[in-house]
């Protein structure tokens, strides 16, 4: 099979012109109902099952982390997993995509110096862009959420983040997005993080 050839992802759009959390590949997109009904026949159709949001966006980050290239294959086009590739792009990672491949440019330690980065509703990406942000070069950035995200605690990822030296600063209401992110600060050391509030 000939290797997919990759689109150049459009230009990035203003984070102001953007919608909350939907994105271009928010699924069934204006479609206000749908009818479900048993089947009369057996079915025989080939089925591709839909990767994972958490799995493709850990997968995404750490190419974005990489130095030097890779392609993904199966991500899954959805809301999310949108949010995390905007945002990479935002912080210098170039990609490029053909259907559910992706290939990604990784930017290694190498940040911009300062941003406003959008997640959307995606926890996975929520709680792996602060880390991310805080161990790299220096630099300050703006995390805004959906207002979905921004009433989900995320305290015990910006506790975690302080533990080891790493400065985060909520900027309308304590343990919640939005934040700010200082790059650089984060040391590591010793650090125990409750898994009770979330699974990621």
């Amino acid at each position: 099979m000939p290797d997919p050839v990759f689109d150049p992802m459009p230009d990035l759009v203003p984070l102001e012109d953007l919608p909350d959390s939907e994105t271009p590949w928010t699924a069934l997109k204006g479609v206000e109902r749908l009818e479900v009904a048993p089947h009369h026949a057996p079915v025989r159709a080939q089925v591709m099952v839909s990767g994972s949001k958490s799995v493709s966006n850990r997968a995404l980050i750490l190419a974005g982390l990489a130095e030097g290239e890779c392609t993904l294959r199966g991500i899954l086009r959805a809301d999310d997993t949108w949010w995390c590739i905007d945002a990479l792009r935002r912080l210098g990672v170039e990609v490029a995509i053909s259907g559910t491949d992706v290939h990604v440019r990784g930017i290694g330690r190498t940040r911009p110096c300062s941003g406003r980065l959008h997640l959307g509703s995606a926890g996975t990406l929520s709680r792996f862009l602060p880390p991310m942000l805080a161990a790299g070069e220096k630099g300050e950035w703006i995390l805004s959420a959906s207002r979905q995200m921004s009433g989900r605690p995320v305290g015990p990822l910006f506790a975690a983040l302080r533990d080891g030296g790493g400065r985060v600063d909520c900027l309308e209401a304590e343990d919640r997005y939005p934040a700010r992110v200082f790059g650089d600060s984060f040391s590591g050391g010793t650090i125990t993080m409750s898994g009770v509030v979330s699974s990621q």
